[in-house]
């Protein structure tokens, strides 16, 4: 009888640590971000991170509207350069105050999100995605027709100043990396704790099922709309890190097809995972530097080729091939995916399938 009690005690303690394994992963992962300057690593690779962390909090913002929601949007580039525009053009004109740039930023994206909103929350599936694409287009050719004085034009906005902070100035790769980390960690908690309350269940109950939500009185549009301006304003944060992390940004930086660079991260940080996203951007900064550096015209081919085999391969993208690890080396009794939700709701699912479901409005 003692030897199995033991027994349970010891598979009770496994399924406590199998069950904190994403929580383990992301803490983890955190106290490497902050560590990381400090260990010796290069300008280079450390701006690679810092650019990552960048393209993960731009892809965090889409994980509510994508795994959470269901809605794809093929046009989220637009609040990448929302943000980038709202942060260097205050820092310009105003100050480069860290601090009153973010609130400045948020303000601004808010409004313009909340007013765009109206129209994409009302639809799901293609409609949603159509939508959303010609808000980047739309906003793509408003940011180069508006006078060089304004937005910069064609040319886009440049000679951002360096980023301040209670009068000191980050100069330094290592201060700018570290204002990076300090805002892509503030966004996860804030995303992770927002899908974890009543409103993140109620959007995951919309997009299981839409109907049956709609019956126990869900106001649906009004959740979606909720989901897409946090989404937008989440993103437009990373534009405007983005923006003081290369001192500029260009057209070219933020065309409606740069919307397809966010879902590349999301799919394979993991399509329902919050950190998995930061994962997933971070992967996309170091494979692009690499692939541009091996083959300068055909990166993209490599990319997509190196996409689908991950894909393929590891199904919960990076973040449920390491909570699927996790969850052998301690097991919890039930299935893990890796990721708090994804499209089919219950565990992994492939790309076909979401991509399925998404078409057929499921």
């Amino acid at each position: 009888m003692v030897g199995l009690a033991s027994r349970f005690k010891i598979d009770g303690s496994q399924e406590k640590i199998g069950r904190l394994g994403p929580v383990l992963i992301a803490v983890a992962a955190g106290v490497g971000l902050f560590v990381t300057p400090f260990a010796g690593i290069d300008d280079f690779n450390l701006f690679l991170l810092s650019r990552g962390l960048v393209f993960g909090i731009w892809g965090m913002g889409l994980v509510l509207l994508v795994g959470y929601t269901g809605l794809v949007s093929f046009g989220h580039a637009a609040w990448l350069a929302a943000g980038a525009y709202a942060g260097g053009t205050f820092a310009k004109e105003v100050t480069a105050d860290i601090l009153l740039a973010t609130l400045v930023t948020i303000a601004i994206t808010f409004f313009f999100a909340s007013v765009i909103g109206a129209v994409p929350s009302r639809v799901k599936g293609v409609p949603f995605a159509i939508i959303t694409l010609a808000i980047a287009a739309v906003s793509w050719v408003i940011f180069i027709t508006l006078p060089e004085g304004w937005m910069g034009g064609p040319i886009g906005l440049t000679f951002v100043p360096e980023p301040t902070l209670f009068g000191r100035e980050l100069d330094s790769h290592q201060e700018q990396h570290l204002m990076v980390a300090v805002a892509a960690t503030l966004i996860f908690l804030l995303l992770a704790f927002i899908v974890r309350t009543p409103f993140g269940g109620t959007l995951q109950a919309i997009r299981e099922n839409e109907l049956r939500a709609r019956f126990i009185g869900v106001n649906i549009v009004a959740h979606r709309w909720a989901a897409y301006v946090i989404a937008s304003v989440a993103s437009a944060v990373g534009g405007m890190m983005f923006v003081f992390l290369f001192g500029n940004i260009g057209p070219s930086q933020f065309e409606w097809i740069k919307s397809g660079d966010v879902l590349v991260i999301v799919l394979i940080g993991g399509i329902g995972s919050v950190y998995g996203s930061v994962l997933g951007g971070i992967a996309f900064s170091f494979l692009e530097s690499k692939l541009r550096s091996i083959a300068v015209e055909q990166w993209q081919i490599y990319l997509g080729l190196v996409f689908i085999a991950g894909v393929l391969l590891l199904r919960g993208g990076i973040a449920g091939t390491l909570s699927a690890m996790w969850g052998r080396l301690f097991p919890t009794g039930y299935r893990q995916t890796g990721i708090s939700t994804d499209l089919a709701g219950r565990g992994r699912v492939s790309l076909w399938e979401a991509v399925r479901k998404w078409i057929r409005g499921e």
